[in-house]
């Protein structure tokens, strides 16, 4: 049998994919009055420097319309299994700037609440924080429970949702992830690996919620224990995937996106980065290369469907 490939076909299919979601990011602020906002850092801990964190409190403030005394920060440490270092590291700008502090445990069974104590506190907070880890059982654990749901709610109603690292991934349709580390494991926790298993891992693809369409890349400047670029391997997980949009952000950086506009944030030199600030870029494929194009940090809001709008795929050849 022999396969014919429209190129027209393509770009069809993946411009309705960029149309719909397009439509659920603009149509959701238009019926509730509201801006979808995510903000997604290449690490954790990034969300509480002082540029990212300002930034989070004062889109909080505008979407609720409360002094940031009154401001209720959620932190969800899913991905690191509730670590209390996270919690700290994560919310610290928030709790210094006198933010309420409150955290849904989900990761063991006896902490887990009821499903109407779950959607009261999501309902209750103007920001939600997810911790950086181990996406694949964020959300699985999540979509076991129905909080991707409640998630889904809370982010069109216009709380803020960020985090870095998983807590970045999680909010696009899919990531590169650290999944497989066996340092990230719930197990690591009582037994950590040893020097040889550190290193004998990959990346892998994850799928996320879907609020963004796009494919993230977190720590995109870093070397990890496996002693793998994640630029270099995001690459090659891009030409694997020639349909996807990659989002690449460095630590100590950020990506926000507010309803159908996105924009860049750089920390700057802070506690965690001593000489600069990180970067975010796009990456997508063309013609068998991966073509970066960075984002300028600090600019202006500018069209998230032109960003993310794919390739038109003209080189692709048909099969005849």
């Amino acid at each position: 049998m022999l396969l014919v490939v429209s190129n027209k076909s393509v770009e069809g299919i993946l411009l309705q994919q960029i149309s719909r979601s397009r439509n659920m990011l603009v149509g959701s602020s238009m019926a509730k009055a509201a801006i979808p906002v995510i903000v997604a850092c290449g690490r954790g801990r990034d969300i509480s420097s002082p540029v990212i964190s300002d930034a989070i409190i004062s889109m909080a403030q505008r979407a609720s319309g409360k002094a940031t005394d009154d401001l209720t920060f959620l932190y969800l440490g899913t991905p690191d299994f509730e670590s209390q270092e996270g919690l700290d590291l994560q919310s610290k700008a928030f709790s210094d700037a006198g933010c309420r502090i409150e955290h849904l445990k989900l990761t063991a069974p006896e902490d887990i609440p009821s499903t109407s104590e779950m959607s009261a506190k999501i309902e209750a907070a103007d920001i939600v924080a997810v911790s950086g880890g181990n996406t694949l059982f964020a959300i699985s654990r999540w979509r076991r429970l129905g909080v991707d749901r409640l998630l889904r709610t809370a982010w069109e109603r216009g709380t803020i949702m960020c985090g870095g690292s998983a807590g970045g991934i999680c909010w696009f349709d899919g990531g590169h992830s650290d999944s497989l580390d066996p340092a990230t494991v719930l197990r690591a926790k009582e037994a950590p690996p040893g020097d040889e298993e550190k290193a004998a891992w990959e990346y892998v693809r994850v799928a996320g919620l879907g609020f963004v369409p796009a494919l993230c890349c977190p720590h995109h400047d870093q070397v990890q224990s496996n002693n793998v670029p994640r630029s270099k391997d995001f690459d090659r997980m891009l030409l694997r995937n020639p349909a996807e949009i990659g989002i690449c952000v460095d630590n100590n950086a950020a990506f926000v996106v507010e309803g159908d506009q996105y924009r860049a944030l750089t920390t700057g030199v802070w506690e965690y980065a001593k000489e600069k600030g990180g970067g975010v870029q796009k990456k997508v494929y063309d013609n068998g290369v991966i073509i970066s194009t960075p984002i300028e940090c600090g600019g202006k809001l500018k069209s998230l469907s032109e960003l993310l709008m794919p390739p038109d795929f003209t080189h692709l050849p048909s099969f005849l």
